[in-house]
């Protein structure tokens, strides 16, 4: 795992440095910062390396949850696994950035 999750609240923070071909996992997409913070907060106090990214849409601005980066995409998968295991949140392994 590549550990440079940012600390602080969504929009303070800085998300994880681009490393090319990396995966995340994306465990939520959030229209509530408060929430998405809450749950970023949830995952790193499980010892996840858990991030909070900014994302406006044309729908209006989302917060996606998301844990990483990885440099494979097995070790993506796994962590995915652990994270249904522990919380059982249905999470997406996708690109990073």
């Amino acid at each position: 795992e590549i550990d440079d999750s940012p600390s602080g609240d969504v929009g303070t923070d800085k998300p994880p440095r681009a490393v090319s071909g990396a995966y995340a996992v994306q465990v939520a997409v959030l229209s509530d910062a408060a929430r998405a913070n809450q749950q970023r907060d949830q995952l790193r106090g499980a010892g996840f390396a858990a991030f909070v990214e900014k994302l406006d849409t044309a729908k209006g601005t989302v917060f996606r949850v998301r844990v990483g980066p990885e440099a494979s995409r097995d070790n993506a998968l796994k962590l995915k696994a652990g994270i249904k295991q522990r919380f059982g949140l249905d999470a997406i392994v996708v690109d990073y950035p």
